[in-house]
């Protein structure tokens, strides 16, 4: 008669963690590869990521950003850890925050490039979590 008490109490916890997809997960955020696949759908032209572990990126087309020429671009950035930040840093060093350490999850932003060598970074970890490309 116990078990059948217990098991019967169990069963609503059971199934409200079946209809949400079994276990929990620490973000809400895109991963990389679905943000290049929607990137024809939805007229992004860069997608950056930062995290969840000592990475960032910064693609096109899905290849990494060497050179863009001068112009505005919407730029989709996942953020996947509590960590870690995205920024741009223009050639003049002025920092545009794209998202912030506490935020995960993705966010979209225009950005207008001008000439000149441009870095994205993650600023808490900038001594290993960065990159540049030139826009001509």
């Amino acid at each position: 008669m116990r078990r059948a008490v217990s098991t019967l109490l169990l069963l609503p916890v059971l199934i409200l963690v079946a209809a949400c997809g079994g276990a929990a997960t620490n973000s809400g955020a895109v991963p990389p590869e679905t943000i290049v696949q929607q990137t024809a759908v939805t007229g992004t032209d860069l997608v950056g990521s930062v995290g969840p572990g000592f990475e960032i990126m910064l693609a096109q087309d899905g290849k990494a950003v060497a050179e863009l020429p001068a112009g505005t671009y919407t730029l989709a950035v996942t953020d996947e850890a509590a960590t870690h930040d995205f920024a741009l840093q223009a050639p003049d060093g002025t920092i545009t925050q794209i998202t912030d350490v506490a935020f995960t999850g993705t966010k979209s932003t225009t950005v207008a490039l001008t000439p000149g060598v441009w870095t994205y970074l993650c600023q808490p970890h900038s001594t290993q979590m960065h990159g540049s490309f030139t826009v001509s």
